[in-house]
């Protein structure tokens, strides 16, 4: 190993600098910019969910303020492993609570059996992160990376209140909901590449097919000449090349 490796940073956080988090069956590790970047369940010995912090690629969950990685202030809420992180954007306040919960023990553990005493609380194996405004406006990124994982999704009803007078969103319904969808297409791409590059070859097939059909057209109303050059080889791969490259350029710039 070179001189120059050993002295390079590196790029996952101190472990210093993770907060944890436990209800005394499993933990959790909240790197300083918002994500947790380990975390198995139901219980310590378990497959891992979020394993940031040993591959950039195995899974992350963030939840902090878009564009800002670097905190205003950590700490643990006191009497708690209750994990508050203080966060300042360019339009205002906010404090972002994370915690393994435990409550009152109200029957037998059906996730991870064991015995304990019955006056003692007990894990509610629930991850809970909860954004809280302070002050002024503040936009909060939520992001799960653990596609490979096929992690079951139930949708909560959530109550929404007036927005304040004087303010106005941030959010555009076209510009927010194509960014979100080439996001997706992106994830899909380096998750599931074969299936994903499958699915444009198929795309351009049917294309092409298309092109055929409507050259056939030109050719039958007397354009023959222009039919007979649109249809040779290299034009054909021209096309195909062109719209392969809009692809493929259009999708990792999301």
């Amino acid at each position: 190993m070179s001189a120059t490796m050993l002295s390079a940073p590196s790029p996952f956080p101190p472990i210093a600098d993770y907060g944890f988090l436990s209800n005394c069956h499993t933990g959790a590790l909240v790197a300083p910019d918002g994500a947790i970047d380990w975390l198995c369940v139901p219980r310590f010995d378990s497959p891992s969910v979020f394993g940031t912090l040993l591959d950039r690629e195995a899974g992350a969950f963030r939840f902090a303020p878009f564009g800002i990685n670097v905190p205003t202030a950590r700490i643990y809420e006191p009497g708690t492993n209750s994990l508050m992180t203080t966060w300042r954007s360019g339009s205002g306040w906010g404090i972002v609570r994370d915690c393994l919960t435990l409550g009152p023990r109200r029957h037998g553990d059906l996730v991870t059996p064991h015995t304990r005493p019955p006056a003692d609380d007990d894990a509610e194996h629930l991850l809970v992160r909860v954004a809280v405004c302070l002050d002024g406006e503040i936009e909060i990124e939520l992001t799960v990376h653990a596609l490979e994982l096929e992690l079951a999704v139930v949708e909560v009803a959530t109550p929404y209140y007036a927005r304040p007078e004087g303010s106005e969103s941030k959010l555009s319904t076209w510009r927010d909901g194509f960014r979100i969808l080439l996001k997706i297409v992106s994830l899909y791409r380096s998750e599931r590449p074969l299936a994903f590059f499958t699915a444009v070859g198929v795309a351009l097939a049917f294309v092409s097919i298309g092109l055929e059909f409507s050259l056939k057209g030109l050719r039958e109303a007397g354009w023959r000449p222009i039919a007979l050059f649109a249809s040779a080889t290299v034009v054909n791969i021209v096309v195909a090349l062109g719209l392969a490259a809009v692809l493929f350029g259009s999708f990792t710039l999301g």
